[in-house]
């Protein structure tokens, strides 16, 4: 139903006018040099491509290719729709510019008792890479009629896609927390940011409150009367931010591909001693060693079946140096 989340009241009150000013006044204008670039992982990262203009609820899937990673209905508006509630600015949920370009989505984050919750999830332009630092922000907004608020969203990077059949949360750690503090702007935008060390293979990104009710901070806005926190979320971006490593150290693998008979040379710099682990395609622990010697050779024989692995080594110190893939053939 529209007017569960996004507020009954369509007419223009005092606060709509004042707000109007407000915005022109502190409107961030940083969006006119934040262009998308090829190192932004995130496809469709400010909603504006879409499959056709917003005309109701539950349609998230025409900004292309985000969809819902539940059963609830997130809500894509965008500026081709005006006028109209799924328009913006003006919109059923209050009045709010684009971060940048014409349009956003907008996802419930708390629901008061119920626990409901709405997540938009996308596949990434390409997978994340094992040991790789990806660095990830967007801008979130609170809608103009809600009772809350709340800062009990984050992000989580899957391999496979996190839909599940459900309205309320689900219960997952974010890999990347929002740090930043509950606030009631209704005005600006919020800025959201961390970092991620890769897994390997994550191929998708979803946001939204991935706590249950008892672990979800919120406090009342004071203004409201839709008993929600419904945030509106633009300008997304996930990009490779790893710093070009100046450690004097070499790790050779060879031959690879190999039948599971390979050698591993390696000199760890100034470090003692360091470890290496290989992993299987779903991350499972499949041999460890450890290397007890500044510099050395490893040779290994081990029944392995055919198949990708991932292989890391760390120093003493538990520091990633190195990670990649190893192939075995028969």
């Amino acid at each position: 139903m529209v007017f569960s989340k996004w507020g009954s009241n369509q007419s223009t009150p005092f606060l709509f006018y004042m707000k109007i000013t407000f915005v022109l006044i502190f409107l961030n204008l940083s969006f006119l040099c934040f262009s998308q670039d090829t190192t932004n992982l995130v496809p469709n990262w400010s909603f504006e491509q879409y499959s056709s203009c917003p005309v109701a609820t539950y349609e998230i899937t025409q900004a292309i290719p985000w969809f819902s990673a539940n059963t609830m209905d997130p809500n894509f508006v965008h500026a081709c729709a005006n006028p109209g509630p799924f328009g913006v600015p003006s919109n059923a949920a209050g009045f709010q510019l684009a971060k940048n370009g014409g349009g956003y989505v907008g996802i419930e984050i708390y629901g008061g008792s119920n626990g409901i919750r709405e997540y938009v999830e996308s596949e990434l332009i390409e997978p994340l890479i094992f040991g790789r630092k990806y660095c990830f922000e967007m801008y979130y907004n609170l809608g103009n009629y809600q009772m809350y608020s709340s800062n009990s969203f984050g992000v989580v990077f899957t391999v496979d896609s996190l839909f599940q059949n459900n309205i309320t949360n689900i219960n997952l750690i974010p890999n990347i927390p929002n740090t930043t503090s509950i606030n009631n702007d209704t005005l600006g935008w919020t800025l959201m940011q961390g970092e991620y060390i890769a897994g390997g293979g994550e191929k998708f990104i979803s946001i939204g409150n991935f706590y249950d009710n008892a672990n979800t901070n919120y406090q009342l806005t004071g203004f409201g009367t839709n008993s929600l926190a419904y945030y509106f979320i633009d300008a997304i971006r996930l990009f490779d931010c790893t710093q070009p490593d100046t450690t004097v150290y070499t790790i050779e693998i060879f031959p690879n591909p190999n039948n599971g008979i390979f050698t591993v040379n390696y000199n760890l710099g100034e470090k003692p001693s360091g470890n290496f682990r290989i992993y299987d395609a779903i991350g499972k622990l499949i041999n460890d060693e450890d290397l007890t010697q500044n510099n050395g050779t490893l040779n290994l024989n081990l029944l392995l079946s055919d198949g990708v692995y991932l292989w890391e080594v760390k120093d003493s110190d538990g520091n990633l140096l190195k990670g990649d893939k190893i192939v075995v053939v028969k």
